[in-house]
């Protein structure tokens, strides 16, 4: 599983678009069937971050210290990841900002 952590939001761009930050945390993959079974992963500055994990369906979490204290967790669009064997996934993780 690879992907990125970012912020999404905040006041408009000059162009009117919505800023992407990429940000440092942690990322949190939990095994759907058993929840008690999780892996973690650090991302970096970039906000990039990679991960060896088993198939199976994941509920993914993220947590920054700059949002919120890492209080609040931040999820992909979908915060449900299926895995299949041998699989690399690709997985935005997105803190959104009002």
């Amino acid at each position: 599983m690879t992907g990125v952590f970012r912020m999404v939001g905040g006041p408009a761009t000059a162009g009117g678009g919505t800023p992407v930050h990429l940000i440092d945390g942690t990322i949190t993959f939990r095994l759907r069937d058993e929840p008690h079974q999780r892996a973690t992963v650090v991302s970096t500055s970039a906000g990039r971050f990679t991960t060896e994990l088993p198939a199976g369906e994941y509920e993914v979490t993220g947590v920054s210290p700059g949002m919120n204290d890492a209080r609040n967790p931040c999820t992909p669009a979908d915060p449900i990841v299926a895995l299949v064997a041998k699989e690399t996934r690709e997985v935005d993780v997105d803190c959104q900002v009002p």
